[in-house]
């Protein structure tokens, strides 16, 4: 009888080691991997999010300073654009940053939201401002409304580049 036993000890023994084992093997292909992925994910939305906020604003700085520097001076822009072009290309990144900010801010760290959020309060301030502004001259002055769409693009790559330089320093190194 208690060899009956002992060997019924060792089945459950070898039962509990092959449970184990498959748990093991489960947890290795299904759940593991899975979590892994989903950090994969977590850390692809983060620079995702990071790269739209650089490519925009430095999009906006770059058209812009040329923009502005073509205008004022007899320099020939690189980007082939006059000030319409570049109100529009301004004004499009401007609002393309606004209308993804809430699903950008899910995946920004709590520094590069405030950096976020304090470049929208500005842009929206300097575009109401600027549609108070418009029109504040007479019909045949064209100057004057080139003026305000040039200080308005000048107003905007400010905060931009601004945005940029706080953004630049709240980035981590990938591999610490």
């Amino acid at each position: 009888m208690p060899d009956d036993i002992d060997s019924w000890i060792e089945i459950l023994r070898l039962l509990g080691t092959l449970v184990v084992a498959g748990l093991g093997a489960w947890l290795s292909i299904r759940f593991l991997p899975l979590r892994a992925k989903q950090d994969e994910w977590k850390w692809q939305r983060k620079l995702e999010s990071q790269e739209f906020i650089f490519d925009n604003l430095s999009g906006i700085v770059f058209v812009a300073q040329n923009c502005i520097n073509s205008e004022i001076s007899s320099a020939a822009s690189i980007t082939g654009l006059n000030v319409a072009a570049t109100e529009k290309f301004v004004f499009d990144n401007v609002r393309n940053i606004h209308e993804r900010s809430a699903g950008l801010s899910l995946s920004l760290t709590y520094e590069q939201n405030e950096v976020l959020k304090k470049f929208l309060d500005e842009t929206q301030q300097t575009l109401n401002d600027a549609k108070l502004s418009w029109g504040a001259w007479y019909s045949d002055d064209h100057d004057s409304e080139e003026f305000h769409c040039l200080k308005t693009i000048d107003t905007i790559k400010a905060i931009a580049e601004q945005s940029l330089k706080d953004m630049k320093q709240t980035i981590q190194p990938a591999y610490q």
